[in-house]
């Protein structure tokens, strides 16, 4: 009887409501899983920035302890020299399942390292400076250079005795920057970043943190133990040039060639089997012309060049033999060198 206590519904109401009750699920299901994924992607963006407690030697990630002086860890062999070093180890292929059939998961960090480090030292970074096996990479900043270990550093041009080291790591220890403390300021002197295989998430390695740690801050430049400014003049004898060689407060040596017909000093390199000569400062006639003048002497009775060099005049010559100047002191032009020099009569008459 319809409408009766005992009315059944009929089996495709059912139905609709078991696909409703379905989809609903489904629907929550989904909206639950996107939910976990925008949780765990802000969960790994904000503990990608977060900096641990600092330590006085450097630290390692778990899957690298007992392995970082082991023959699975080596060093990247480059044809071109980047300011960075490589490590790298054998990793298992990782593969993932579609339509097509198995294929290797996407490297994401890989390609996203290679793009950090091309715009930090403004060059271009392919599979030969950084490779899918790279587990490693330290990167100094500038005026220092990478240590014999991973994460150490070393200033190019020394510090002073109580200066020290300080490490700190970022997020899941996948990234530890290095300090050089000085007088009590501190300097970022380099920062390491270890990638256990190239199917990390990209997104646990922060490139605004890593920028900010390499661009910005003070660079450490040395005023301990520095070198006296010096130039000479070299002459290269394999191609009879002259040359200019300055060392700088560092002591770090630059070669300048002259180009003439633009009037100015270029550096250019210094091969390692060139054969120089450094001339005394008095050998280069040309660094003594602004300073000769021509006056009568009057003890040898005749006009001589005479060069006054820090308040001290002197007699000059040229020794074509020699190719060199050579100066010899005078009493008489030492004496009168505050008297203006005597007129053409007076030499004439003197004479």
């Amino acid at each position: 009887m319809q409408g009766g206590p005992y009315f059944r519904p009929r089996d495709d109401d059912a139905q609709d409501v078991l696909s409703s009750i379905a989809g609903t699920i489904a629907l929550c299901f989904l909206v639950f899983c996107i939910i976990i994924i925008i949780v765990r992607y802000i969960q790994r963006y904000f503990k990608s920035k977060q900096f641990k407690k600092r330590t006085s030697t450097p630290r390692v990630p778990h899957w690298l302890e007992g392995n970082l002086c082991g023959p699975k860890l080596k060093i990247w062999d480059f044809t071109a020299i980047p300011p960075w070093r490589i490590y790298t180890k054998d990793y298992c292929i990782q593969t993932t399942n579609n339509r097509g059939g198995k294929t290797e998961k996407d490297k994401d960090i890989v390609k996203k390292m290679r793009k950090l480090l091309g715009e930090l030292y403004d060059i271009t970074c392919d599979y030969e400076l950084f490779p899918p096996s790279t587990c490693i990479v330290s990167c100094p900043r500038r005026n220092f250079r990478c240590g014999s270990m991973p994460g150490m550093f070393v200033p190019i041009h020394g510090g002073p005795p109580d200066s020290h080291f300080e490490f700190q790591m970022i997020g899941d220890n996948r990234i530890q920057v290095a300090y050089y403390v000085v007088g009590g300021v501190e300097y970022v002197a380099g920062l390491c970043v270890y990638i256990e295989n190239p199917y990390q998430s990209k997104y646990e390695y922060n490139a605004t943190v890593i920028k900010n740690l390499m661009v910005h801050g003070p660079d450490y430049w040395a005023n301990w133990n520095l070198k006296e400014e010096k130039m000479d003049v070299v002459q290269r004898k394999e191609i009879d040039r002259f040359e200019l060689v300055t060392r700088n407060r560092y002591g770090v040596e630059t070669n300048w060639k002259l180009i003439e017909d633009r009037k100015r000093f270029d550096p250019i390199g210094r091969s390692k089997n060139t054969e120089v000569e450094y001339m005394d400062g008095d050998a280069d006639p040309r660094s003594h012309v602004p300073l000769l003048t021509v006056r009568m002497c009057q003890t040898n009775k005749e006009i001589v060049m005479i060069e006054e060099n820090r308040g001290k005049m002197r007699h000059a010559s040229w020794n074509p033999a020699a190719r060199a100047m050579e100066f010899s002191d005078c009493a008489t032009c030492e004496q009168i060198k505050d008297d203006p020099p005597p007129t053409y009569v007076s030499s004439v008459v003197g004479i």
